[in-house]
């Protein structure tokens, strides 16, 4: 009788071992799972975006600000790429959210950043959804995109990847598309939509080459 009881007592033991690990398996997953944004083209991340800076992640603190940010990044701005008559400068706060279940954005201090994001009543706040890079992680084209101005000039012109989309509109004067057959990173990496006399159009040819060349710098 006793052998039976302890071995109807271990056996619960390891079903409720078992269920709770399922359980902290699944509040994982869900919390992994909270937080999801499809990725853009890095010109449409900038168009969307209320501020646009290079900066270098100095201290990272408490944020609890109005908006139910709980975590804020003091960062020294290099270049905004934003702004062009009333650039932002020197060290400024930049408020995320502390979860990555709730897209909040995690920058490892002294490392440069490439940071967007939006400002509301002068409070700038940032998320994973917001198109953040690492400086060293943008391409070529990325960078001179940036420093030229190609994409803050031509938030005029939409661009529209229907390379995961059943149905697509097709190009226009005012819309570049990325066809469904063809390399989407290509198009993020190596172009933009910029506009002519002619109307929106892709800046270069690059992704019109076969998809075995079109990654990399």
């Amino acid at each position: 009788m006793l052998k039976r009881r302890a071995y109807y007592f271990h056996s619960l033991t390891t079903m409720h071992s078992l269920y709770l690990t399922l359980g902290l398996l699944l509040v994982s997953l869900g919390g992994s799972l909270g937080c999801r944004c499809a990725p853009l083209h890095p010109q449409t991340y900038f168009c969307n975006s209320d501020f646009v800076v290079e900066a270098k992640v100095l201290a990272k603190k408490a944020g609890n600000n109005q908006f139910g940010q709980e975590v804020k990044y003091i960062v020294e701005v290099l270049k905004d790429y934003k702004n062009s008559y009333q650039p932002i400068r020197g060290n400024i706060e930049i408020f995320t959210s502390g979860s990555g279940a709730t897209c909040g954005a995690f920058f490892e201090l002294k490392q440069k950043y490439l940071i967007l994001g939006s400002t509301t009543r002068g409070v700038r706040i940032t998320s994973s959804c917001s198109g953040n890079r690492l400086v060293t992680s943008l391409t070529t084209y990325q960078s001179k995109a940036l420093r030229n101005g190609i994409y803050r000039n031509n938030c005029g012109c939409e661009i529209v990847d229907c390379t995961f989309r059943a149905e697509c509109p097709t190009a226009s004067k005012e819309r570049c598309v990325i066809p469904d057959n063809s390399d989407n990173f290509c198009y993020f990496n190596k172009d933009a939509c910029t506009r002519s006399r002619r109307g929106c159009s892709w800046d270069t040819r690059a992704c019109r080459q076969p998809i075995n060349n079109v990654y990399g710098k």
